[in-house]
């Protein structure tokens, strides 16, 4: 993820945009943010975390980052293919490379 994405949010300002999107009656909980990117959304036994950026001790959301797991998340759980670009936990990645490396032969 970089800064590139269109526009970036405070934890605050991500809530209130994520508030306005849904129309919701109540106020989207920072910690419901919070949760997203520290412990990520279980579905279906897969793990999807928000993607952050860190400025300096400030974490940095992105319009797109927000989007991207919106749409992963709702996929995933209507039983829908889940786009090439979704987040995945850090094992998830270091399984796929050690699958890739072993049909490498490497």
């Amino acid at each position: 993820m970089v800064l590139d994405e269109g526009r970036t949010f405070s934890t605050a300002a991500a809530c209130r945009w994520l508030t306005q999107l849904t129309n919701a009656e109540r106020p989207m909980s920072p910690m419901t943010i919070w949760r997203w990117r520290t412990h990520g959304l279980t579905i279906g036994g897969r793990v999807f975390k928000l993607e952050v950026l860190h400025v300096g001790h400030r974490v940095v959301y992105t319009e797109a980052a927000l989007r991207r797991f919106i749409e992963v998340t709702s996929a995933a759980r209507s039983g829908r293919p889940i786009p090439d670009a979704a987040p995945l936990t850090p094992g998830r990645e270091h399984a796929d490379a050690e699958a890739e490396l072993d049909a490498a032969g490497i």
